[in-house]
């Protein structure tokens, strides 16, 4: 689902409460009884914990862990062709497709356009972001030129206005992810490519699981530490399966090697023909 559907749904859910945007968090102190939070304005603010769930480029989880986070050589452009178009790809939802140099373009269909996500090699996010959304918008149209449809015709209805250039970065598995009384979870906690889809997925589930281990603590407060053993253990297990997993896909996905890329398809022709004899089996069996 699209991002702005699922944030407009949260903040409908949390009613009330209140949100503050725009203060870049850059560390916190732990007390006794409580934790602050410092921000870059000078300000701060006090809690009996502080979830961090800031993304890659965590503030807080650095002072936790040390590490930096790792470019793995993927750019996304990622931009909007707002039209409706009739193809059974984009009628199906999602597709992506791959390219013979090691790029990809990945399509979704939201209510009113159609979102796409066209990756390359390149020496850094900023040797895109250099280039204006014009430039980039030719780009993707003149290398995808003779890509099947619908993507030619989709790309001529970019709307440069959308374009957003994002790097691929992930950081190293953690072997903890809380100190006292702060905790990380989502991106801070486990940061990983975009490539099978799981990032936004396991932050849910971390919050969802934060949520019912703070319920733990009102109903059991004798088996606090147990159980927040049981849930860093969790997210550390989960999280390190998906980043490696979504590392390699990153780097499988978009060979440059001819002959990797060949076995790479094959790969790809045998599980279809699995998944096509398995839907088969399954609609003669109904």
């Amino acid at each position: 689902m699209a991002r702005v559907a699922l944030k407009a749904a949260l903040l409908q859910a949390v009613g009330p409460a209140p949100l503050h945007f725009g203060r870049h968090c850059t560390g916190y102190r732990q007390g006794d009884e409580d934790i602050e939070a410092h921000f870059a304005d000078g300000t701060s603010a006090q809690a009996a914990y502080l979830i961090a769930c800031d993304g890659v480029s965590s503030a807080l989880r650095k002072p936790l862990s040390g590490d930096e986070k790792r470019y793995l050589g993927l750019t996304s452009i990622v931009c909007v062709a707002p039209l409706l178009i009739q193809h059974p790809l984009v009628q199906g939802g999602y597709f992506m497709t791959l390219g013979d140099d090691g790029s990809s373009a990945f399509c979704y269909r939201q209510s009113d356009s159609v979102a796409l996500s066209y990756t390359v090699h390149a020496p850094s996010e900023d040797d895109l972001n250099a280039q204006t959304p014009a430039e980039l918008v030719r780009r993707i149209q003149q290398a995808t030129s003779t890509w099947h449809p619908p993507i030619p015709h989709l790309v001529t209805t970019i709307d440069e206005a959308s374009v957003v250039v994002r790097g691929y970065y992930d950081r190293e598995p953690l072997t903890r992810v809380r100190e006292g009384r702060l905790w990380l979870i989502g991106d801070a906690a486990h940061p990983m490519a975009p490539s099978q889809g799981l990032g936004a997925n396991l932050g849910m589930v971390d919050g969802l699981q934060m949520a019912q281990y703070f319920a733990g603590l009102v109903s059991n407060p004798n088996q606090a530490e147990e159980q927040a053993q049981a849930l860093e253990a969790e997210i550390i297990t989960r999280g390190r399966k998906a980043v490696l997993a979504s590392r390699a896909a990153a780097s499988r996905l978009h060979l440059t090697n001819r002959m990797q890329r060949r076995w790479c398809n094959v790969g790809f022709r045998i599980g279809n023909l699995f998944i096509q004899q398995f839907s088969r089996e399954a609609s003669q069996s109904k």
